[in-house]
């Protein structure tokens, strides 16, 4: 039967050469711990064995108190470490907290700043009420943050401070399940909540939009120049965004003679960076505009 026996050894001078002892365990209290009178400051380190290799714990122990209670969380550990799930509890924590994840996060974010801006801000709006949370109901890491615990910020967005829409809510909540999808390493879609969470939220923010008359459209043109109609049917027909036709020059229109009488013409978004200007994933994209025979 393997020996899953932890021993506890302390550093001590003899002779003036330094070597480990075995220390002893004296009597404990039904609950396990140490009575106060046999506690003492030292040296102490944790050994056991794995197959017939001796490790030790990387941390040595500076009470006799704090090694006893490595010893117990090692021998659980070694008795049990063959069950699915099981973790070490006597080594570091390797998960991130949510405090230090934001904080990369953020630091790595690209595209458009009023995007960054909102990410940013709804972040620190989460980490802030988390860390207020009273008796414990806080998470610590990332892993922790859940379906039930995202709910709860919902309803903080809803009903305190600073009362948010059902619209912007749902929002900051998708924001906030991006975060931890892209930390995670998680697969597109994936994440403690849907959009179809929050489907009925998301649509109450979608007006619909104003349909101008005939008669209303015939007067704007009127008054339009030649180049605001044509700025006017640049928004129209590509979808472009504002800042997005704000940084167009030129030779970003490219047009291509496909075959005598046909024209195909498309307008390239790009990264400006002399001119300050990124798009929002910082790739380059081709939107197609009408073609002409």
């Amino acid at each position: 039967m393997a020996n899953k026996t932890v021993n506890i050894y302390e550093r001590v001078k003899v002779l003036g050469k330094w070597t480990d002892r075995s220390v002893p365990i004296p009597k404990l209290k039904a609950d396990g711990t140490m009575y106060l009178k046999d506690d003492r400051q030292g040296k102490f380190h944790i050994s056991w064995y794995e197959g017939k290799s001796k490790k030790w714990h990387p941390t040595t122990c500076t009470t006799l108190s704090d090694a006893l209670r490595v010893k117990a969380d090692k021998e659980w550990f070694v008795k049990n470490q063959n069950r699915p799930g099981v973790q070490d509890p006597t080594l570091p924590d390797a998960r991130l907290p949510i405090s230090v994840a934001i904080n990369g996060y953020i630091d790595a974010l690209m595209g458009a700043k009023a995007t960054k801006k909102a990410h940013r801000h709804d972040l620190r709006e989460f980490e802030a009420w988390n860390e207020s949370l009273e008796n414990k109901k806080g998470k610590k890491f990332v892993e922790e943050i859940d379906k039930a615990h995202m709910r709860r910020f919902f309803e903080y967005l809803m009903d305190d401070e600073p009362e948010n829409c059902p619209f912007t809510a749902a929002w900051k909540l998708l924001r906030l399940n991006k975060f931890i999808r892209t930390v995670l390493h998680l697969d597109p879609g994936k994440g403690p909540i849907k959009k179809s969470d929050y489907r009925r939220e998301l649509k109450s923010g979608q007006n619909l939009p104003e349909i101008y008359t005939r008669d209303e459209l015939k007067l704007l043109f009127d008054v339009m120049s030649a180049d605001e109609v044509v700025l006017f049917e640049l928004f129209l027909n590509s979808g472009l965004r504002k800042r997005e036709v704000m940084f167009l020059e030129d030779d970003d229109l490219i047009v291509e003679t496909l075959a005598p009488g046909l024209v195909k013409r498309q307008i390239r978004v790009t990264s400006k960076h002399r001119l300050g200007f990124m798009t929002k994933n910082g790739k380059t994209r081709f939107v197609p505009s009408s073609a002409t025979s």
